[in-house]
């Protein structure tokens, strides 16, 4: 079983999501980044839909 430590993104990741993705006015990829890992049955249920 994981711990809620485990979730969070390695340091470089996390500041990496900090830089400001530019959407193009909407014509851009959506890119909204979560806080943090799902856990694996989140990911598991995302993946399967």
């Amino acid at each position: 079983m994981e711990s809620a430590d485990d979730l969070h993104f390695p340091d470089a990741l996390a500041a990496a999501l900090t830089v400001p993705f530019l959407y193009d006015d909407g014509d851009g990829v959506d890119f909204e980044p979560f806080a943090c890992f799902l856990c694996a049955d989140e990911t598991t249920s995302w993946l399967r839909a």
